[in-house]
């Protein structure tokens, strides 16, 4: 279209009622201009307030049962139990030689890597923002910690202009143990700071968004025009030139009402007060650090409008963070890289135009250069390294297939996370989750994103070798799959197969359907189960295929998680159909 009011207009007449944006406002220009009648956007707003009807949304509280969930339900222990239990279920082990995993009582474990202790990582985008998240290294070190020492390094940014949250381990409340973590966080009932706090307590990390709605927190400061400061040390290993940054979180209802002050030492580094309503850039400073010499550190927020947050971040000397990371895992007896992704890379319509990223899309699938780099640094070591991968999309880690011992793809695991990456790491979760994406090796492999086709993409057209295929997905249990067969049935075929657990470990199995034409080319998954066996325990699955489904594909293919192109070994069975 040649304007904004005619693309609104097709896109009315398109069936699309609603718009999340400001584009229909120029209906009434489109109206004037003839792009559309008054009677079809009537026809629109009718559809959209007879789904409003439906809903209740004009009806008494009373008679709606929505009005009836209390914020008592709001991440609740039956909502947690239940993120953990997606986390553990969509973790897929993409690699694991001579049974690296589950780890065996390590002594000494360096986790490492921009996504090992990023609690917004792992939630990706669009989402609400729990209170209560687990991150990678919190869930290793509660793991792990009674018996292994557990120390983490950043080792890189996720880009060269990446900024991380500043950690714990180089943080000290004041007062605190050379061996305590942390800072000293003072919540106000007013903007000002002014009285005695009504919470103390020493937190983590200088990260805080109201609408997390922390229970101890909207106890003592149940207004929203409140102040809070972040007080303590902070001694790094490395000496070298911080970059420091205090960013405000996006806020749409809050007018933009607060400020953030980072001083060091006394003396104000970094003033964001900037008022304005969008999320903006990190507010930075470069301050020179000792190795070994603390310096005070004071992070003070205070708003008056609702809403809002603040994060305390950093970035390290690129030098600094990779030899910190390396000499860690020298001292360990294996390596947890965290690596990946994060929304602000891959997401809608960012402003970042970085190699590999543009605008919130991704111009290759190559792993970030920082990490990739940090990634053979710790691989040149010689020491065991596992990788997990927190990603949305495909990643091509080729160092990592090559030379890592074993790889766990994580995805966006929610709030829970890094409880369901531990577990997985000891051997408490069994992966049984599959490749919902096929992982290529480059973008080299693909067509131009300009060619709408579907030729060379996705596993149903795609010839070459991907790096991992679509429905991939390793288990540390063993299983055997026999006596596949079809037969006719009503509207289609009923097809069976049995599956055996071979091996000592009970565990998850998820059985995929793929249906080929006669060359074994062009498979469609048809069907998929998840089913639990015990050591030795055989199930027979049972799938539909209909008529339709197998009017031009009559091979039918059932197995697990090493479909096309290694339908091989104990793995997949195949018959045709009758």
């Amino acid at each position: 279209t040649k304007s904004l009011a005619e693309a609104s207009a097709k896109a009315v007449q398109a069936g699309t009622d609603l718009d999340c944006g400001k584009s229909y406002l120029t209906l009434v220009d489109a109206v004037q201009k003839g792009f559309i009648t008054e009677q079809e956007i009537n026809r629109s707003v009718e559809r959209l307030f007879v789904a409003r009807f439906r809903l209740g949304m004009f009806d008494a509280p009373d008679r709606v049962p929505f009005s009836k969930i209390g914020m008592d339900q709001v991440e609740s222990p039956a909502h947690q139990k239940l993120a953990l239990e997606a986390a553990r279920k969509s973790i897929v082990l993409l690699k694991n030689d001579n049974g690296m995993l589950p780890l065996s009582k390590p002594q000494h474990i360096a986790v490492l890597g921009p996504a090992a202790d990023d609690p917004d990582a792992l939630l990706a985008n669009y989402n609400g923002i729990p209170w209560h998240i687990v991150t990678p290294l919190e869930g290793i070190e509660q793991k792990f910690g009674k018996q292994a020492e557990v120390h983490f390094s950043l080792g890189a940014t996720y880009v060269e202009s990446s900024m991380a949250l500043v950690p714990r381990n180089v943080l000290r409340p004041n007062g605190g143990k050379k061996s305590d973590h942390g800072l000293r966080a003072e919540y106000f009932g007013n903007d000002n700071f002014s009285g005695s706090a009504a919470l103390s307590r020493v937190e983590a990390r200088g990260y805080f968004v109201w609408d997390m709605q922390d229970p101890a927190v909207v106890k003592a400061v149940p207004r929203q025009s409140f102040s809070a400061r972040w007080s303590g040390l902070i001694e790094v290993n490395e000496p070298g030139d911080y970059l420091f940054g205090v960013v405000r979180a996006e806020c749409h209802s809050c007018g933009r009402k607060d400020a953030a002050r980072l001083y060091i030492d006394d003396q104000l580094v970094v003033d964001d007060n900037q008022q304005v309503r969008e999320a903006m850039s990190p507010k930075t400073a470069t301050v020179h650090l000792e190795q070994g010499k603390p310096r005070k550190l004071r992070l003070e927020y205070n708003e008056t409008g609702g809403g809002g947050g603040v994060e305390l971040l950093w970035r390290p000397p690129a030098d600094a963070a990779l030899r910190e990371a390396v000499n860690a895992t020298k001292q360990a007896d294996v390596a947890v890289l965290c690596i990946g992704l994060n929304a602000r890379l891959e997401g809608e319509e960012s402003r970042i135009h970085i190699p590999g990223f543009s605008g919130g899309d991704r111009t290759n699938v190559d792993l970030p250069e920082p990490q990739e780099k940090l990634l053979r640094a710790v691989l040149d070591t010689g020491k065991p390294a596992v990788v997990v991968l927190i990603n949305g999309s495909a990643l091509a880690v080729g160092t990592g297939k090559d030379r890592a011992r074993a790889i766990l793809e994580a995805w966006y695991p929610g709030q829970e996370g890094g409880t369901a990456v531990a577990e997985t790491l000891a051997g408490e979760n069994n992966p049984a989750g599959r490749l919902p994406v096929t992982f290529y090796n480059s973008v080299n492999d693909l067509p131009p994103f300009t060619d709408y086709s579907m030729n060379g993409r996705t596993y149903r057209f795609f010839r070459g070798k991907p790096m991992y295929p679509f429905g991939y997905g390793l288990s540390y249990s063993d299983f055997r799959y026999s006596e596949l067969s079809a037969k006719r049935a009503s509207g289609g075929y009923e097809v069976t197969a049995s599956v055996r657990n071979i091996s000592s470990r009970e565990g998850d199995e998820v059985a995929q359907l793929y249906l080929t034409d006669a060359e074994g080319v062009h498979p469609e998954l048809r069907g998929f189960k998840r089913i639990h066996l015990r050591p030795g325990e055989t199930n027979v699955l049972h799938f539909v295929v209909s008529s339709d489904d197998a009017r031009t594909r009559r091979m039918v293919s059932v197995g697990g998680g090493q479909p096309l192109p290694e339908w091989t070994g104990n793995q997949y069975v195949h018959t045709s159909l009758p």
